[in-house]
């Protein structure tokens, strides 16, 4: 079927295409543009850890190794949607938050300060039994008001010495079906003004 061109400063609104035609623009004041409607969503950043990872720092935040996305917003009032899903487990009672690419909280993206307890995404305790594992998601909106590069990241927290938190296991991790290896991940979104 041959493709027929139109002009398209000839065009209106109201016309309609017949089968077989395709409206292209031959240079750049062919068309007019119109501007992106807010709340559509301008780019996706998507990682995904299929490994198991743990730590024995006990109680300090530790990065998630492979758990960290990095985005360029296009625009400065553009706004990011972090989704996260981590499976963490403990030796006893385990955390994990998304914090900025230098490790520095995010306000939206904790609970508030009261006390001494501690600020986190999400988190837990330990589980009687130790080849059980949980997958805990959260969302979070970030306001940079900027356009350089911004990046999210996963750390975890345990309570207790020796290994304290994991990541995409179960604390005993026995060589069993009914053990296994999951994954977690990160994704930012774009989200235009």
């Amino acid at each position: 079927m041959a493709i027929t061109t139109l002009n398209l400063r000839a065009l209106n609104r109201s016309d309609t295409a017949s089968s077989g035609q395709v409206v292209t623009a031959t240079s750049a004041t062919a068309m007019d543009f119109q501007a992106a409607v807010g709340g559509k969503i301008g780019q996706v950043v998507h990682v995904v850890k299929n490994d198991s990872f743990s730590t024995s720092t006990g109680e300090t935040w530790t990065d998630v190794t492979g758990l960290s996305v990095t985005i360029t917003p296009s625009a400065s009032s553009s706004k990011i949607l972090v989704h996260a899903a981590i499976i963490n487990t403990g030796a006893d009672w385990h955390a994990w938050k998304i914090v900025d690419g230098s490790g520095s909280d995010i306000a939206d993206f904790i609970g508030d300060a009261n006390g001494s307890r501690g600020r986190t995404t999400s988190g837990g305790v330990y589980h009687q039994r130790v080849d059980h594992s949980f997958s805990t998601p959260a969302i979070c909106l970030d306001a940079p008001s900027s356009t350089d590069a911004q990046t999210y990241k996963v750390q975890v927290w345990g309570n207790g010495s020796g290994t304290a938190s994991y990541i995409n296991r179960s604390k005993n991790y026995t060589d069993n079906d009914y053990d296994p290896t999951g994954i977690s991940t990160i994704c930012a979104m774009e989200v235009l003004a």
